[in-house]
């Protein structure tokens, strides 16, 4: 559970970081997220918490992986 408490943490602090850079820039992010795929998967991680915390056990379980 502490482990989801982290992926969860950090995945509000992706959301702030993407809602504080400026309009202009979320162009560029979105062209990143191409080019990065830890990017793209902290993406899919915040998108994917807010349906239900099993999505989460399971994406965990792929960072993991990733990482």
């Amino acid at each position: 559970m502490n482990l989801l408490k982290e992926i969860k943490s950090k995945a509000k602090i992706v959301k702030i970081l993407i809602k504080t850079k400026p309009k202009t820039q979320k162009k560029q992010v979105k062209k990143q997220t191409r080019r990065i795929p830890l990017l793209n998967i902290l993406l899919r991680i915040d998108i994917l918490l807010d349906f239900s915390t099993t999505f989460a056990t399971i994406i965990q379980f792929k960072i993991r992986l990733c990482l």
